[in-house]
């Protein structure tokens, strides 16, 4: 820890000496490094959406549904967000899904592996991998007979008693044993006797709604009195303590009669309003994004892109996005969707093409290469949403979330709209309660953003003495725990070195430019070695290229008009 320290706050006063940090802020985790086309995944929300959703349904029971790599999010990170936000199961469609994701989570989280994962999509001839299903604890949805002794052979073949769900198809016409044409019915005896004669272990039912997005449509009071007799009749066969379910997003949120025993949203969880008009207070998690490559003029007259379908009516200025169809932009949206850049609204022009599209920025834009521009975004921002693309697209908002693909890059985050002081302080006490000895976090931010109120919070969450205060005229300040814990060590890396900066030969410690940081932090004299200790270091920007072990990127986001702020945290590795 020592060195990481060391090499860290010698970058954070080195990079952001240079670069004003007293005066600007660097609202990037990566500011030198930031890749033209990113999906970013907000895993705060996605604990947000799961607490909300699970609070709506009134049950205790919550499946996160994770497929399609958490709907293009992934599958693992998203897992471990839900589970934060107390969801109590996963769910996935295929095996090879399920046992990625258990070993994702093996992998990462202790107790994670304690997390029942039901996977529902599989092939009944497919011997070897249900062998390994069964060995790795994966709980399977039954469609069939023939799939039900098809697991009976692997359980056999491991020595194991599989777990699995009878999946009920009430009316949905798809997957699942019918009740319409009889063949649940057959079905509930031979079930009973396998799990009696201890061949399999059924867990419950579950069964999807076909129309449950479409409030009052008749489908769904008949599929909920199909699903209730299925489970009536299991029941009156010999089956007890079953856990079952039926209810995706829109019903978790809307249907408490439909909730039964566990909910299985999916939707959601990532933020997309499953019900048209409604709002359930779901937060969005992902954010797409793509750099401003080049700006240039455009006569009137003038025509764009393949086909010519736009022309300049006036002389304008246009800007060139790096977002085309092969990743994950939908040609079917060309000429009718919006970007957001700099708080202000472009629309897209002419058609989109494989690897980029064109927006209109008006005669007199101040937009310049570089710049962001947000293909999807946060409403509550004035940011275009998945709604807004797929109403564009001719689609859903669930096909845009899982669109993103090719050349974007992806990366997770935690992030979070702070509107008042207590907020952030609180924000700071939630992830106080989870550093340990030998965290660093790093703190970035402009004047005034809210740097040393955080601090009071992860303070507060680390159950430290002394009031915290801004440590600008102490350099460091060391707060000592009161009941066990770890010591918080507060510093101002910007003066560390003195009023002339870290190449001037006058900072703290040995008097050499050539000295390193923790040289200078060390010879403080504090009472309690650095490894041993949490350090908070404010003006940490531009670090991160230096770093040779992990710390927690926090920065503080004040540039929305109402001064509200947006706190992002991320744990990096240099």
């Amino acid at each position: 820890m020592a060195g990481s320290i060391g090499d860290a706050l010698w970058g954070v006063i080195r990079g952001e000496w240079h670069n004003n940090a007293m005066t600007s802020a660097q609202s990037s985790l990566q500011p030198n490094n930031q890749p033209i086309l990113a999906q970013t995944v907000n895993l705060d929300a996605v604990a947000h959406n799961v607490a909300t959703i699970k609070a709506a349904a009134g049950v205790d029971q919550f499946m996160a549904v994770v497929k399609a790599d958490g709907y293009s999010q992934g599958a693992a990170q998203v897992a471990r967000a839900a589970l934060d936000g107390g969801a109590t199961q996963l769910g996935v469609a295929t095996i090879d899904e399920a046992l990625s994701l258990r070993g994702a989570l093996k992998a990462s989280l202790g107790d994670a592996p304690s997390a029942p994962i039901l996977a529902w999509i599989w092939d009944a001839a497919a011997a070897d991998l249900l062998r390994q299903a069964v060995r790795e604890g994966i709980e399977l949805g039954i469609p069939s007979l023939a799939h039900a002794e098809a697991v009976i052979a692997a359980g056999q073949a491991e020595g194991r008693r599989p777990r699995v769900t009878v999946m009920v198809d009430t009316g949905l016409s798809r997957s699942g044993i019918s009740m319409a044409n009889g063949d649940f019915a057959a079905a509930v005896p031979v079930l009973v006797g396998m799990h009696v004669g201890g061949k399999l272990h059924i867990t419950g039912a579950f069964t999807h709604y076909a129309c449950a997005d479409e409030l009052g449509h008749p489908s769904v009071g008949k599929q909920t009195e199909n699903f209730r007799a299925a489970i009536a009749a299991l029941r009156e066969a010999g089956l007890k303590d079953l856990v079952n379910h039926a209810a995706n997003s829109p019903a978790a949120l809307e249907l408490p009669d439909a909730a039964f025993d566990m909910v299985r949203p999916g939707l959601a969880i990532y933020g997309g309003e499953p019900i048209a008009g409604k709002s359930h207070g779901l937060r969005p998690v992902m954010r797409w994004e793509a750099s401003v490559v080049l700006v240039k003029k455009l006569p009137a007259g003038e025509s764009v892109s393949y086909g010519q379908s736009w022309t300049a009516q006036r002389d304008t200025t246009i800007g060139i996005v790096p977002c085309g169809y092969a990743d994950g932009m939908m040609r079917s949206a060309s000429g009718n969707f919006e970007v957001e850049i700099g708080g202000r609204r472009y629309p897209q022009i002419g058609r989109v093409c494989m690897d980029q599209f064109v927006v209109d920025l008006g005669p007199q834009s101040q937009v310049k290469a570089g710049d962001t521009a947000i293909i999807v975004g946060d409403p509550a921002l004035g940011e275009p949403g998945l709604d807004d693309l797929a109403e564009a697209s001719g689609t859903i908002n669930y096909e845009i979330l899982t669109a993103p693909k090719g050349r974007t890059v992806r990366r997770w985050v935690r992030s979070r709209v702070v509107p008042t002081a207590e907020d952030m302080r609180a924000l700071g006490e939630e992830i106080g309660r989870t550093l340990r000895g030998g965290d660093l976090v790093i703190m970035d931010g402009p004047l005034g953003a809210g740097k040393t109120t955080m601090t009071q919070g992860i303070a507060r969450g680390m159950n430290v003495r002394g009031r915290v205060t801004s440590p600008t005229f102490t350099i460091a300040r060391e707060h000592r725990p009161l009941e066990g814990g770890v010591p918080l060590i507060h510093v101002d890396a910007y003066r560390l070195f003195g009023e002339e900066g870290p190449d001037s030969g006058t900072g703290v410690g040995q008097g050499s430019a050539e000295v390193s940081a923790f040289d200078a932090l060390d010879s403080l004299d504090l009472d309690t070695d650095l490894q041993d200790s949490v350090v908070v270091a404010e003006w940490g920007a531009g670090l991160a290229e230096q770093l040779s072990e992990r710390y927690l990127r926090v920065t503080i986001d004040r540039s929305r008009a109402d001064d509200t702020r947006v706190v992002t945290w991320a744990w990096s590795r240099g």
